[in-house]
C-alpha cells in the first residue's frame, strides 16, 4: 500500500502531536509488537537527520492507534530562516511502521513546514 501523503506545519517552540488510526481494509490494524520511526530531513536524499518524531501506541494496541510527537526542545533545533520566505522552512518527513518481523512499511510522508518561533 502506498504511504499516505500529508503536509504538516510545525510551530517551532511548541510541542507537536498528531494521532493516527491505522487500518487495513477498514479494520484497525493490531499494532502489538510494532514499533515506529519518523525523521525530518532537508531533502529526501539528505544524509543528516534534522529531527525525529517519537511514537506512543494506544492501549490496547489491537485498536490500531498511534500518536507521533515532537517536543518543543527538538523542534527548536531545526534550522529555519525568516518566516517571510517560508520556502526555506520546508523540509521532508516520513513515518515507518515496523512489524514484529522487523519489516518496515512507510505509512506517511510529506512536507513539513516549520514556522519559526519568536518568543524566547
Amino acid at each position: 500500500m502506498p504511504a499516505a501523503a500529508l503536509d504538516l506545519t510545525l510551530e517551532q517552540g511548541s510541542d507537536f502531536s498528531r494521532h493516527m488510526s491505522i487500518t487495513v481494509g477498514g479494520e484497525p490494524l493490531d499494532l502489538t509488537g510494532y514499533t515506529a520511526q519518523g525523521q525530518v530531513r532537508e531533502r529526501p536524499s539528505s544524509a543528516s537527520v534534522l529531527a525525529s518524531f517519537t511514537f506512543t501506541f494506544d492501549s490496547p494496541r489491537s485498536l490500531g492507534g498511534i500518536t507521533m510527537t515532537m517536543l518543543a526542545s527538538v523542534s527548536n533545533a531545526i534550522p529555519v530562516g525568516d518566516e517571510a520566505d517560508l520556502s526555506i522552512n520546508r523540509f521532508y518527513y516520513d513515518v515507518l511502521l515496523i512489524d514484529p518481523s522487523l519489516r518496515p512499511t512507510r505509512i506517511l510522508r510529506g512536507r513539513l513546514t516549520v514556522s519559526p518561533g519568536v518568543t524566547r
